[in-house]
């Protein structure tokens, strides 16, 4: 299967195979067969003196996927097989990959093995489905064989699955070597099975193989047969509950060869050999509280059969299954024991029986202590600080009174002391349940001028808490104390957030305080009011863009006090980036056109704009653009460069792009290109044996719809290119080989159109 992706190279591929077997008896030489992709092959199979040989041809544009068939078993070993006889075996490929693999070659040397499978080459294995194919081991001489199968897909001359096989070829005829059965001890009724294996594989008509028992609790087949090719055969035993330990013994015969297998039976009731109970342990013995715990029974050896382990427990607080079970082949059983919270401190017992043994395990179970029901009550803060506050001006602050305890909190009263203090916000008594909580206002409203001290009480069934309180009472206006701004650096236009502080908190109606600012550029109300009880106000500067940089003085005044600070406002630029400093477009086809892509980003804090793009250098343009265009920060544009030339060689060019960007102006990125002219690669596989060896091959070609193939060229290799093609034409090629006997019979003809 082949997968065109779009993009210019300069090779197009076209893959080509049919095999097929030729011999003929009056030449010594070993004629070649060739392939085409479009034929298919009327047998799987390639045994005898099959070679193959398959010629291919290609031009880049097309590539083929390359295949991921995976083959099973990778490795054949057919053992012994007697002279004349054939021994057979299962080979399944399976396709791996994610695309659909075209399988069109089976390639074998040796003419000892051969191939067949199901349905005609080229088969096609979609993604993750199989195929079987069955291979053949005829040995003709006395010796050690092998050979490889090699399984070519459409997409590669090269093997895409490679499967090693091995056999050796065995005068005489086969014979019994061994007798063997999965159990040789057996506990009540069932079935054991039972092979026959041979010293080479059985020829033609199989190899009948008597069977028998000298005792009747084992029944087998009267008579097996090693199917023709194989090297053994697999029957049943059938065995039947005895009273008594007996030892039966099963029987193979052919001519004067007997093989024999001795098994002992036991009664289904006797635990005579069962491994006892070795221990029994839990992965947590202590718990305080509910949970659970993993616990294993272990045997004192694996159990040829199923062992069931009895489980139990002295409290209804641990449980546990009935029941475990061993598994045959194996030593232990796993299983959860439950443990439920208790009241009382206690001890539990868990135990397993098997086999007549038993095992415990102890478990110690403490009470579950409930934490005694506590209030408890906390507070957002544990002193206020009102400041300096004119006399006959109240001032608040809040504080958050929280349930934090595992019960609900009863709060009696809240209440303050100190002149000037007082408290709102809580309806008292009042009760909070865990996690509950209450906001009380604290004012401080001074009626004479001094400092002032007091305290905020809240008295609950968890206690009393406490917060302080403190403030001065002044006849004195509060001052400004501070001006400030969030930015003091500031690049094109900004609205910035500024503050105003004062040295306490207003009086009744409020701090009046002027703004200016020592530039048009920057923009401020003309006065701002901090309200009564506030200590500050906020409001926004609003900075315009400027062309150059400058340091603006903002002033704030109240009464006799000035604050001052200074912003600095900066130019906003305009800034041009471009993704690449050089664009190379690799390998182009001679008038074939390929594109790149070159994006360019407004990246300063204000518009760019691009005013002209230009391109130099031969074969090299521009998609269309609309120039000039205005890129705001943040904001692209796209250029698709083209190239598409009509002469061979190596070719540069330049990408010039024209802003007012305040950094480069002029952009610059350099081009590059190859061109190629078209040419056809011809490929093929030499015959896999011969017996002349091919020493050249002559390549032939016909142009257009002309059926006269001239001779194009004669080469050693498998291989040839041919360069001297043009756009538009058409043309056939075939192959023969030469030896020292003769001149090969042409291959099927490959076309090749050249875009």
């Amino acid at each position: 299967m082949f997968v065109t992706k779009m993009r210019a190279t300069p090779v197009r591929k076209i893959v080509a195979q049919q095999p097929f077997n030729f011999c003929h008896s009056r030449v010594p030489s070993r004629l070649l067969s060739f392939a085409l992709l479009s034929a298919s092959l009327s047998i799987l199979g390639l045994s005898g003196c099959g070679g193959v040989v398959a010629l291919s041809g290609s031009s880049g544009s097309n590539s083929a996927d390359t295949p991921k068939l995976v083959a099973t078993p990778g490795t054949v070993d057919f053992g012994s097989v007697a002279l004349g006889n054939s021994a057979n075996q299962k080979i399944t490929l399976a396709n791996k990959g994610t695309d659909s693999v075209q399988i069109s070659q089976l390639s074998l040397s040796n003419v000892a093995f051969s191939v067949d499978g199901e349905g005609k080459l080229p088969v096609t294995l979609a993604a993750g489905s199989t195929l079987s194919l069955s291979v053949h081991f005829s040995p003709t001489i006395e010796s050690d064989l092998s050979d490889q199968l090699s399984v070519v897909a459409s997409s590669s001359s090269a093997a895409a699955a490679a499967i090693k096989l091995h056999g050796r070829g065995a005068s005489g005829s086969a014979e019994i070597s061994s007798l063997s059965c999965d159990q040789a001890e057996v506990t009540g009724a069932g079935s054991d099975s039972c092979t026959i294996h041979t010293d080479i594989a059985a020829g033609k008509g199989g190899l009948n193989v008597h069977l028998s028992s000298n005792i009747s609790a084992i029944k087998v087949p009267t008579k097996v047969t090693v199917p023709s090719g194989a090297s053994s055969v697999t029957f049943a035993a059938t065995i039947s509950k005895v009273t008594a330990s007996e030892t039966g013994i099963i029987t193979a015969t052919h001519g004067s060869v007997a093989k024999s297998f001795s098994m002992s039976l036991s009664p289904a009731t006797t635990t005579v050999g069962a491994p006892e109970l070795k221990s029994l342990s839990c992965a947590n013995t202590s718990f305080s509280g509910a949970g659970k715990t993993q616990c294993t029974a272990s045997l004192a050896a694996k159990s040829s059969k199923a062992v069931t382990i009895a489980l139990a427990s002295t409290s209804s607080s641990v449980v546990v299954p009935a029941s475990a079970t061993v598994v045959s082949g194996s030593s232990t059983a796993s299983f959860t024991a439950t443990i439920a919270a208790v009241s009382n401190a206690q001890t539990a017992t868990v135990s397993a029986t098997a086999n007549g043994s038993s095992r415990n395990v102890p478990f110690r179970l403490s009470a579950v202590k409930t934490p005694a029901s506590t209030p408890a009550l906390s507070l957002s803060t544990s002193s206020m600080q009102f400041g300096d506050v004119s006399v006959g001006t109240a001032v608040t602050k809040s504080v958050t009174v929280t349930s934090t305890g595992n019960a609900s909190v009863n709060i009696k009263s809240g209440s303050t002391t100190g002149a000037g203090f007082s408290v709102s916000g809580g309806s008292f008594p009042a009760s909070l349940k865990p996690g509950q909580a209450v906001v009380l206002t604290v004012h401080y409203n001074p009626t004479a001028a001094g400092p002032a001290s007091g305290q905020l009480s809240i008295a609950s069934n968890a206690g009393t808490q406490a917060v302080s309180l403190s403030g001065n009472g002044t006849t004195a206006s509060p001052t400004l104390s501070a001006l400030s701004c969030s930015s003091s650096s500031i690049v094109g236009s900004l609205a910035d957030s500024c503050k105003l502080t004062l040295s306490g908190a207003a009086s009744k109606g409020g701090v009046a305080i002027a703004l200016a600012s020592s530039s048009t550029n920057l923009k401020v109300p003309a006065s701002v009011s901090v309200p009564a009880t506030a200590t500050s106000a906020t409001f926004t500067a609003n900075a315009a863009a400027v062309s150059a940089a400058q340091t603006v003085k903002l002033t704030a005044t109240a009464g006799s006090i000035s604050r001052s600070i200074s912003l600095q406002l900066n130019p906003a630029l305009a800034q041009l980036s471009v993704d690449a400093t050089t664009v190379s477009f690799g390998l182009v086809v001679l008038n074939q056109a390929t594109t790149q892509i070159v994006t360019l980003t407004s990246v300063g804090k204000a518009a760019v704009t691009v005013k002209s793009i230009s391109v130099s250098g031969t074969g090299f343009s521009l998609s269309s653009a609309s120039l000039p265009t205005t890129l705001n920060p943040g904001q692209t544009l796209v250029l698709t460069l083209i190239y598409k030339a009509t002469t061979t060689g190596s070719q540069k060019g330049m990408l010039t792009i024209n802003s007012n960007s305040s950094t480069t102006p002029s952009l610059t990125i350099n081009l590059s290109a190859s061109t190629t002219g078209h040419r056809v690669e011809l490929n093929w596989n030499p015959p896999a044996a011969s017996f002349n060896a091919v020493s050249s091959y002559k390549i032939y070609r016909a142009t257009g719809t002309s059926a006269s193939f001239a001779k194009l060229a004669t080469t050693a290799q498998p291989s040839y290119t041919d360069t001297n093609v043009q756009s538009g034409d058409t043309y056939k090629y075939y192959v023969t080989s030469l030896s020292s006997a003769a001149e090969s019979k042409p291959s099927n003809t490959f076309t090749a159109t050249i875009p």
